[in-house]
């Protein structure tokens, strides 16, 4: 949906999920591979989704 309007940016590939699944919790493999980047991508903005509280962490799984 986004991706249509404002381009295919990891961002906007990232937000996009979340706004097509708000009620789904996801591990940092899964954000990265239902959104099709690079976790090292992922990691480089993730923290900053964060910080604007646009995600929120709700448990800790194993390492994730």
């Amino acid at each position: 949906m986004l991706t249509a309007i404002f381009g295919s940016s990891p961002r906007v590939k990232v937000i996009d999920l979340f706004i097509s699944h708000p009620w789904t919790e996801y591990t940092k493999t899964d954000i990265a591979n239902y959104s099709q980047i690079a976790r090292s991508t992922l990691y480089d903005f993730l923290e900053e989704l964060e910080d604007y509280g646009l995600i929120k962490k709700t448990k800790k799984v194993n390492k994730n």
